[in-house]
C-alpha cells in the first residue's frame, strides 16, 4: 500500500502483474520519497529492503522504473524477492515528471503518428478505464494547470484506481 500524501492523487498495488501504479504531482517523486510512501508487508519477515534498478535516492521515479523488494527473516538464509514495475500515470516520456509533452504524445498516438509501448500505454491511461483517448491528454493538462482542481475531479469519482 501507499501512505496518503499530498504528492499522490492515487495509487494501486497490482500483485497479480507485479505493478505499482501511481498518480503523482507533476514534479514527480524521488526514489527516497517513493520509498517513504510505499509500505510493503510480508508474512514472517523482519525486514523488507527496497531497491530501484539503476536509480539513486535523489533520482525521479519514472514510468517503467523497476523496483526489487527483498524480505528477510533473522536467522534464516532464504529470502523472498519480488520485482515490481512502476507505472507513473501521465509520464509517457518516462522522465519522472508530468509535462505538456506527455499530453502531446497521447495526441500524436491517437492520430497514428507514433505507437506506444505497453508501458507507455499503461501510463497514458490516466483515468484507468483500459483505453487511451483525448480525455487522458486533457486530464494531464488539467493536472499541470491546477493540481488542487485535479484532486477534486478525482474525488468526484471520475477515476477508479
Amino acid at each position: 500500500t501507499f501512505v496518503e500524501s499530498e504528492k499522490l492523487a492515487g495509487s494501486l498495488v497490482n500483485v497479480t502483474d507485479n505493478m505499482l501504479v501511481v498518480d503523482t504531482q507533476i514534479a514527480g517523486l524521488t526514489v527516497a520519497e517513493f520509498k517513504e510512501l510505499l509500505k510493503l508487508e510480508a508474512n514472517n519477515a523482519d525486514t523488507i529492503e527496497v531497491e530501484f534498478e539503476g536509480l539513486t535516492n535523489s533520482d525521479l521515479v519514472a514510468n517503467g522504473s523497476k523496483l526489487t523488494a527483498t524480505a528477510r527473516r533473522e536467522g534464516v538464509e532464504e529470502v523472498d524477492v519480488v520485482n515490481y514495475q512502476i507505472i507513473v500515470l501521465g509520464d509517457i516520456n518516462a522522465n519522472g515528471r508530468i509535462e505538456v509533452g506527455d499530453a502531446v504524445l497521447i495526441s500524436r498516438m491517437l492520430v497514428g503518428e507514433i505507437t506506444f509501448s505497453d508501458i507507455q500505454s499503461m501510463a497514458a491511461d490516466t483515468n484507468c478505464n483500459a483505453r487511451t483517448d483525448i480525455g487522458d491528454a486533457t486530464r494531464i493538462a488539467s493536472k499541470i494547470v491546477d493540481w488542487e482542481n485535479y484532486e477534486t475531479m478525482l474525488s468526484a469519482g471520475n477515476v477508479v484506481y
